[in-house]
């Protein structure tokens, strides 16, 4: 159904181009597009089924799909996320269904592997590691070996130290 079209989720957009509390569509149309909440219909699962009884009932719900449709629209051109999206991938040089699904870490990856490339440096192929299929591992948490710490020798440093603690990495 969606080979060779690009799908562009305004969600995932919405998370890397906004803050906001939620990424619902009511939340965006409220943050984006300033609409207020009485303005857009909201249905309930359960009453969706309902709506087939009836060829009003069935209008109404043609209108409401329509209608949030348009808004989706409207948002993506508000955070102007395809134009961004295509910048994104032409300077990070990987694929650009890739950039609209938000892999950021991918985008690092295809910088850095550019930059080495541009050097002249051979980059070793990426390893994949299999996961293990057995439940009583995939309970735990993983485990990760700390950086080695060195007690301080008094007077070994005469000038200045930088200590940097990557938090995030931890």
């Amino acid at each position: 159904l969606f080979v060779g079209r690009l799908v562009c989720d305004i969600k995932v957009s919405a998370k890397e181009l906004i803050r906001s509390r939620s990424y619902d569509l009511g939340t965006l149309c409220q943050a984006v597009l300033k609409i207020n909440d009485n303005q857009r219909v909201e249905l309930e699962p359960e009453e969706i089924p309902k709506m087939y009884q009836k060829a009003e009932d069935i209008l109404k719900l043609i209108s409401f799909t329509m209608q949030d449709t348009a808004y989706i629209l409207k948002i993506m051109y508000d955070l102007n996320v395809i134009p961004l999206a295509l910048q994104i991938t032409n300077i990070a040089g990987n694929v650009m269904s890739r950039t609209l699904m938000g892999g950021r870490s991918e985008r690092n990856e295809f910088l850095l592997l550019h930059a080495f490339s541009e050097k002249e440096y051979i980059v070793p192929d990426k390893e994949f590691k299999k996961k293990e299929t057995d439940s009583s591992t995939s309970k735990k948490k993983p485990t990760y070996s700390g950086g080695l710490v060195l007690d301080p020798k008094i007077g070994f440093y005469d000038k200045l130290i930088l200590l940097m603690d990557f938090n995030s990495l931890y």
